[in-house]
């Protein structure tokens, strides 16, 4: 048998393979570049409520900082001011909930935050004096809910991905876009916490600012503390202001 026609035939082979393999780097290639584009994305730049504080705002935001300042619980109002601290704790303080009587009650349980012993406090906002909780009166630790509704079970959802981050409300009238904004794809919000009245809630993003994101139209995104997690909420405005 001839030899030419058969390294013909191979030649040919070899010039199919490497143009589907052209062809495969430069898809790849394109899809990696755009992922990669779309991960390097900067986050989201927001107002700053501090700066520009907004009146129409009624409530009051307790929250923790960052280690290493995360024994002190602090307190500022949702319009918008320079947030106040309260009072610290040893070993860092736990969930926050405020009483009807306007005081804020920490619950650090064994195994969340860090590894010490379940212990609870109750903060004075009024006075800075901080009272401990019998170890028998302290709530049982509850599971963390999947979703966080509103009060009139409104229900968030935030997603990123294609370099932009979007949130959207679904209540009974239907659902509507509260942010659209571009941001890498691993750029996240926390679950929300929500004012009483349901016309704003918090949610901490992976900057570790606590956004305040309203919910009438038009919806706005502004950042209410640089630097904070385990936010809650009162409709009480006269609880950021603790007289130390």
């Amino acid at each position: 048998m001839p030899a030419e026609p058969t390294k013909k035939r191979k030649r040919g082979r070899l010039a199919v393979v490497l143009a589907v393999t052209a062809v495969i780097v430069l898809v790849g290639g394109f899809f990696f570049g755009r992922a990669l584009w779309w991960s390097l994305r900067p986050t989201p730049e927001f107002g700053s409520l501090a700066a520009q504080p907004d009146a129409t705002l009624r409530g009051t935001v307790a929250f923790i900082r960052p280690f290493p300042d995360n024994g002190c619980v602090w307190v500022v109002a949702a319009s918008g001011a320079k947030p106040k601290k309260v009072a610290c704790v040893d070993g860092g303080a736990g969930d926050l909930e405020w009483l009807p009587d306007g005081r804020i009650q920490s619950t650090r349980y064994q195994g969340g935050e860090g590894t010490s012993d379940t212990r609870s406090w109750v903060f004075d906002v009024a006075t800075g004096s901080v009272e401990e909780v019998p170890l028998d009166q302290i709530p049982p630790q509850q599971d963390t809910p999947s979703v966080v509704l509103g009060p009139q079970g409104e229900r968030v959802t935030a997603t990123s991905e294609r370099g932009r981050l979007m949130m959207t409300m679904a209540d009974r009238t239907g659902t509507r876009t509260l942010l659209s904004v571009g941001a890498p794809d691993t750029y996240t919000f926390g679950q929300p916490t929500w004012s009483p009245d349901g016309e704003w809630f918090i949610v901490k993003d992976d900057l570790d600012r606590l956004l305040l994101v309203t919910t009438t139209e038009p919806s706005r995104t502004r950042v209410l503390v640089a630097g904070g997690h385990t936010p809650a909420v009162t409709a009480d405005e006269g609880s950021s202001e603790p007289g130390r």
